[in-house]
C-alpha cells in the first residue's frame, strides 16, 4: 500500500506490466473504496481465504485522532461486491497507530479451512488480538495483554492451528551473545487469556536470529548462512549458506507445507540485485534458485494453496530527473515449485512515503490469479491474470498452519 502525492507529481506515479505476455490487463479489474480507512493513521491489512474470498480488516480512522472500532469486510475478487462485513467495537487507542505509523505492526490471518480469523496489532507494548468467527464476524475471543511483559518484546503472530483453537505467538529477547531468543506462547483462541504453553528456544550462534515455522520449530539466520535447531539440546547445525562470505545475506524465510523452504537475499544497500532459493529439508543445496536483477525483495506472500507466490522489491530510482529522490516499487508474482517470475507490476512513489508497507494477498485457482494491492489511503485494487496454461505447476499438500498472510518487517528480527 502507499500513499498519495501531489497531482503536480502525478508524472512519478505510474504502473508497467513487463514480463511474459498476458492475456489479461494491467489496469485492475476491480478498484474498492474502504470508508473510514486511512492508511497515514492505522495500517490496512488484506488476505485471500482457501475459497478465494478476499478479507480486508482497518480500524476506523474515527473521530479527533481516537479510534475504537475495527472494519472487517468480505470481497468476491471477481465481482469486486461486498459480501459482508461488520464493525466491531475494540479498545480506543490513539491515531497515528503507534503514535508514528511506521511502527506500528498489524496481522491478519485465517485458518486453512476458512473457518476461524484472527487481528492483531502490535506497537511500543500495546497489544490487542481478536478471535472472530470468518463466516459470521462474530467475536470469539480478544485480549489486550500478553503473558509476562511478551507484548515489550516485538511479539508476532506465527499461525493458527488447524483446528483453530489454538494460537501461536512469537516475541524475541538479545540474549548475552548479542543474538535473538525466542519466546513462544501458544493461546487458546476461545479464551486468549488462556495459555496453553510458554517456552524460550535459546540462541547458540552469536549475532544471529530466529526464524519460527508455522508448527514453532525454529531456523536461525545468521547473515547467509541458515542453521537448524533442535529445541531438546539447544544446539544449531548449518544447513544452507548463500555465498562465501556476507554479500548475499539472508533477509526472509517462507515455510512451504511441502517442508521446503523459500528464502530471499537482499545483497547489496543499493537494493539492484535480490536471489530467491528454494531449499528442501536434508539437502546442501538448494533445489532451484531465481534472480532478480533491479530491486531488492522485501517480503513474499504466498496464495493459499502455495502454487503461486507474489515478492515485493524495491530500489532507488537513478532517473536523471528525479535520481536518488523516489523509490520504485515492483511486485513480481512467481510460482513457488521453480520460482519462475510470471510477471510484475511496478510503482513509483517519493523517498519520503519509502516506509510506507503496501499490503498485498495473492490467490490462485481454477486458472486465474487474483492480486491484491492497497492503491492509496482508502483504496483497494484487485487485479485479475490468467495463469500459464503449459507447464502449470502442480499444488503441494494443502497448508498445515494457518499463517496465510504474514510478512516481513525490518527490525522484527532482523539484525
Amino acid at each position: 500500500m502507499f500513499t498519495r502525492v501531489p497531482l503536480s507529481l502525478a508524472v512519478l506515479f505510474g504502473i508497467a506490466l513487463s514480463g511474459p505476455a498476458l492475456s489479461a490487463s494491467t489496469r485492475p479489474r476491480h478498484t474498492v473504496v474502504l470508508e473510514r480507512a486511512d492508511l497515514r493513521l492505522s495500517p490496512v491489512n488484506v488476505a485471500f481465504d482457501a475459497r478465494g474470498e478476499l478479507y480486508v480488516a482497518y480500524r476506523d480512522k474515527g473521530e479527533k485522532k481516537k479510534s475504537s472500532s475495527l472494519w472487517v469486510r468480505v470481497f468476491d475478487p471477481a465481482s469486486g461486491k461486498e459480501l459482508r462485513a461488520t464493525n466491531t467495537r475494540i479498545p480506543e487507542v490513539s491515531l497515528p497507530l503507534g503514535g508514528d505509523i511506521r511502527f506500528a505492526y498489524t496481522q491478519l490471518l485465517l485458518t486453512p479451512d476458512s473457518s476461524v480469523l484472527v487481528y492483531a496489532e502490535f506497537y511500543s507494548g500495546h497489544a490487542f488480538v481478536v478471535v472472530l468467527d470468518a463466516t459470521t464476524l462474530q467475536k470469539i475471543s480478544e485480549t489486550t495483554t500478553l503473558p509476562a511483559g511478551a507484548d515489550r518484546q516485538f511479539p508476532e503472530v506465527i499461525s493458527i492451528s488447524p483446528d483453530g483453537r489454538s494460537l501461536l505467538i512469537a516475541a524475541e529477547k538479545t540474549n548475552r551473545l548479542n543474538g535473538s531468543d525466542r519466546r513462544l506462547i501458544r493461546l487458546d483462541t476461545r479464551d486468549l487469556s488462556r495459555v496453553l504453553s510458554d517456552v524460550i528456544l535459546t540462541n547458540p550462534v552469536p549475532s544471529s536470529f530466529f526464524r519460527i515455522g508455522p508448527n514453532g520449530e525454529g531456523w536461525i539466520v545468521d547473515g547467509n548462512k541458515l542453521y537448524g535447531y533442535d529445541p531438546s539440546t539447544g544446539k544449531a547445525t548449518l544447513e544452507l549458506s548463500t555465498g562465501k562470505d556476507y554479500s548475499n545475506l539472508i533477509r526472509g524465510v517462507c515455510f512451504l507445507a511441502d517442508g521446503s523452504l523459500v528464502l530471499w537475499t537482499d545483497p547489496t544497500l543499493r537494493n539492484e540485485l535480490s536471489y530467491l532459493y528454494r531449499w528442501g529439508r536434508g539437502g546442501s543445496a538448494p533445489l532451484v534458485s531465481s534472480r532478480f536483477e533491479g530491486c531488492g525483495v522485501r517480503e513474499v506472500s504466498l496464495s493459499p494453496n502455495q502454487v503461486y507466490a507474489v515478492a515485493l522489491c524495491d530500489r532507488t530510482s537513478q532517473s536523471e530527473l528525479f535520481a536518488g529522490a523516489t523509490i520504485v516499487r515492483k511486485f513480481f508474482v512467481f510460482e513457488t515449485k521453480t520460482l519462475k517470475p510470471l510477471f510484475q507490476l511496478s510503482f513509483s512513489q517519493l523517498r519520503i512515503f519509502e516506509y510506507v508497507h503496501y499490503e498485498m494477498a495473492l490467490w490462485y485457482d481454477d486458472g486465474k490469479i487474483f492480486l491484491a494491492l492497497l492503491a492509496s489511503s482508502n483504496k483497494l485494487r484487485i487485479y485479475e491474470f490468467a495463469a500459464p496454461r503449459s507447464g502449470a505447476p502442480s499444488a503441494p499438500a494443502g497448508p498445515r498452519d494457518g499463517s496465510l498472510r504474514r510478512r516481513s518487517v525490518p527490525g522484527r528480527g532482523e539484525h
